[in-house]
């Protein structure tokens, strides 16, 4: 019995940490995002001349539905987050 005690701990310590590391991820998006909004929407920044700028761009047709087959919207879903 204490070997399947120790191996349920052991998978939940497992998920709870892989709970805990995508909540992070997702909180340091969401904030990378705010931050994008309130220091580019009016201005670029230039962080190394003539060859890294940051561009606050959006992209409104993505929340639209394409027509036609539905295989179309996860491409698209997948080129926003890649240009993100």
């Amino acid at each position: 019995m204490a070997i399947v005690d120790s191996s349920l701990k052991n998978r939940t310590a497992w998920r709870l940490g892989y709970l805990v590391a995508a909540l992070g991820i997702y909180l340091m998006d969401q904030a990378s995002k705010a931050w994008a909004v309130r220091r580019l929407r009016f201005a670029d920044r230039t962080i190394i001349r003539g060859f890294l700028d940051l561009v606050y761009a959006v992209w409104p047709l993505v929340l639209r539905r394409p027509s036609g087959s539905g295989s179309h919207r996860g491409f698209v879903l997948s080129l926003s987050h890649a240009a993100k």
